[in-house]
């Protein structure tokens, strides 16, 4: 239960009601409160740097999720003895244990022999969520075309679908495949956060992430570049955040000023992202293509 009276971080007023950051409640559990958008402005470059430190916290838990199930392959070796849908002890059946290994005619012989495409392991990873992990296009091109398109519809416990994963890892060939075989709907699924595909690719700059970027505004146009996350955040807000500044520059040729002049439900600007957090060349970029209306959002 949250307490009924809450302190701001900054400047220590107390009050019943205060901004607080969804992505620490969600994702992290934990509970962050302002009292104003001046105090959660001047807070960010402290705030940011706890983000990129539970970022990584978490991504490797998931990393050591992935090579616990690589080392339990590895040391069952030929004499693992697990039925063709039996679990081993890291909730993997044969299917997904092949789908790890990228072992695509393998996964394909497995389920016309029956096995399910669509069962996943403890963690919640299906096979698809392996394939859009590795970045393997085989693995799910075979996965789509023996099981079905309502695979890429399966979600994790954070509601993340396969195009998301895909997406945050920066495989575009993946990506593309994902929304071939899911369109729309699938382009529009939000995970638990309120995070589309297209906030999640903004997550990573590396050229991969770029090129899905591209990828997911061909196919998703303005309807998707102006949906926000829970909070009004938008993909832009996360790129100025984050200072990435070639996707910012792509983000704003492409949602222009209605993107631009988007803010979130607490009143900050993609402007106020950039300057909160020191990212000089992102502020120029915004205020070039912005001018005056951006400065008096």
């Amino acid at each position: 239960m949250e307490p009924r009276v809450k302190r701001c971080r900054v400047c220590g007023v107390c009050s019943e009601k205060m901004n607080k950051c969804s992505t620490c409640k969600d994702r992290f559990q934990l509970k962050w409160y302002y009292c104003s958008k001046p105090c959660q402005v001047s807070d960010w470059p402290r705030h940011k740097t706890y983000h990129a430190v539970l970022e990584k916290m978490r991504d490797e838990e998931e990393n050591r999720h992935i090579k616990t199930i690589l080392d339990g392959i590895a040391n069952a070796g030929s004499s693992c003895s697990v039925s063709r849908e039996g679990k081993d002890a890291n909730g993997m059946t044969a299917l997904l244990r092949s789908a790890v290994q990228n072992r695509w005619k393998e996964v394909g012989d497995l389920i016309l022999g029956g096995a399910d495409p669509s069962v996943a392991d403890d963690q919640g990873f299906t096979a698809l969520h392996y394939a859009a992990y590795y970045g393997s296009k085989e693995l799910a091109r075979t996965l789509i075309r023996h099981g079905s398109a309502q695979l890429a519809f399966l979600e994790l416990r954070g509601g993340e679908t396969s195009l998301a994963v895909a997406c945050g890892c920066g495989h575009v060939e993946v990506a593309k495949i994902l929304i071939e075989a899911g369109g729309e709907a699938l382009l529009r699924r939000t995970a638990k956060n309120g995070l589309n595909c297209l906030h999640c690719a903004c997550h990573g700059n590396k050229p991969g992430h770029l090129r899905v970027l591209k990828a997911l505004i061909e196919a998703g146009g303005q309807p998707l570049l102006l949906t926000p996350d829970r909070e009004g955040f938008s993909c832009l807000h996360m790129a100025c955040a984050k200072g990435f500044l070639a996707t910012t520059r792509a983000l704003v040729r492409a949602g222009g000023e209605a993107l631009l002049l988007m803010r979130s439900d607490n009143g900050l600007s993609c402007l106020h992202m950039a300057c909160g957090a020191g990212h000089l060349d992102v502020t120029r970029v915004l205020l070039e293509a912005g001018g005056p209306p951006l400065l008096l959002a």
